[in-house]
């Protein structure tokens, strides 16, 4: 039914948006950054969503779309590992399947975190505006059929900018079919300097235990 089929892509719904008279800046779209998420994948992309605002001088705005944001994580986070901004993150909730729209510049740049929240910006931007981070292969997120298919549209998009994590896994992409990325990706090594082994005092303990 068409019920059914709006719920099963309710994931992709395109953001809302308003155009209004409003600085630029650099929205990261994702699905939240409360603790029980900010892990992993979602803080590296934070990471590098902050680094790329203070490169830039604009504003970093992180935009939610299944959980309301809670901030205290990714202050912790950025403080962590030496990310000053000059102002604090502005973070906002746009609930996928509500009609709160999103104020935007036409000059912002969007920040996306997975397939489905570039599916869903791409309904709303042009693609020359989103760079996608790519940290696994998502189509293995599903057996083979339509989300199968649809992760590797995204991932494959002839005029979005992807930025890969880890070289290894950009040239396993485009071994196994994504050869766009060959032309619209490029790749980063994370480094979190204050967990390399370098930093951490090695006591001599004796015998290990795994």
């Amino acid at each position: 039914t068409p019920d059914e089929i709006e719920g099963r892509w309710s994931i992709t719904k395109a953001l809302r948006i308003a155009e209004a008279e409003t600085p630029r800046r650099i929205s990261m779209v994702t699905d939240s950054i409360n603790s029980e998420s900010l892990f992993g994948g979602v803080a590296s992309a934070a990471i590098l969503a902050a680094l790329w605002s203070q490169r830039s001088g604009l504003p970093l705005r992180i935009v939610t779309r299944q959980r309301a944001p809670q901030s205290g994580g990714l202050l912790d986070l950025l403080k962590m590992n030496d990310i000053e901004l000059s102002a604090p993150p502005e973070c906002v909730f746009i609930p996928q399947d509500s009609g709160d729209s999103l104020e935007v510049n036409r000059g912002d740049l969007y920040f996306t975190t997975s397939w489905w929240s570039t599916a869903a910006t791409l309904g709303a931007v042009p693609a020359s505006r989103i760079t996608y981070i790519l940290q696994e292969d998502e189509r293995m997120f599903y057996p083979s059929g339509d989300e199968q298919l649809m992760a590797q549209s995204m991932m494959n998009h002839p005029d979005i900018r992807v930025v890969i994590n880890t070289a290894g896994l950009l040239e396993r992409l485009k071994a196994t079919g994504v050869d766009n990325l060959a032309r619209t990706a490029i790749s980063f090594e994370p480094s979190f300097s204050l967990y390399s082994a370098e930093s951490r005092p090695q006591a001599d303990t004796g015998k290990k235990n795994l």
